[in-house]
């Protein structure tokens, strides 16, 4: 078929980087890769670019400056759907639903991309997930986009494509390791 298993990588925003941020995490947890559909092949990934993507669901709040209960620790949110209950109380399930806590160093290298004004992820999820692969020993790169909300409505999003297309043409065209 031609296709190159040490060329796959994953692209996403907003909660499509989190299952992004996921396959990056390149985990051997069976609850994870689950037993339906395509078993029996990795499902690693190369690497990763993940927009304005939630990576750690314990501190999302926190990250917002967001009374306890409320915003992303509301029972109705999105992140507590998510997991079937309220991300305060069910701190287990919001860790396993977190990409940051599968964090090793077998993990892929990641982009990330996040506006300083975005009011649905705080921009200090990629922070932390940058930081949490760079002590795994893991490359992470992150651009912090001055005045960009969620979404990038009104930003020139030619150059952090470019940017990340230029980042993951790097990886696939290096050596595997």
């Amino acid at each position: 078929m031609g296709i190159s298993p040490q060329a796959i990588t994953a692209w996403g925003e907003s909660a499509g980087g989190h299952l992004a941020l996921f396959l990056g995490t390149n985990t051997s947890d069976a609850g994870i890769i689950g037993d339906d559909g395509v078993t029996g092949a990795g499902s690693g990934v190369r690497g990763v670019v993940a927009w304005f993507a939630p990576s750690d669901f314990r501190r999302l709040a926190e990250h917002a400056g967001a009374p306890p209960g409320t915003g992303a620790d509301a029972a109705g949110s999105a992140e507590s759907r998510l997991i079937g209950a309220p991300l305060r109380e069910s701190p287990q399930l919001a860790a396993y639903a977190s990409p940051i806590t599968h964090v090793s160093p077998a993990s892929a290298p990641a982009i990330l991309v996040h506006g300083d004004a975005d009011l649905a992820v705080p921009y200090q999820q990629s922070v932390a997930y940058r930081d949490a692969l760079r002590a795994a020993g893991v490359p992470a790169e992150l651009d912090i986009v001055p005045g960009a909300g969620h979404g990038f409505a009104g930003i020139d999003q030619g150059p952090l494509i470019r940017e990340c297309v230029d980042f993951l043409h790097d990886l696939v065209s290096a050596k595997p390791e």
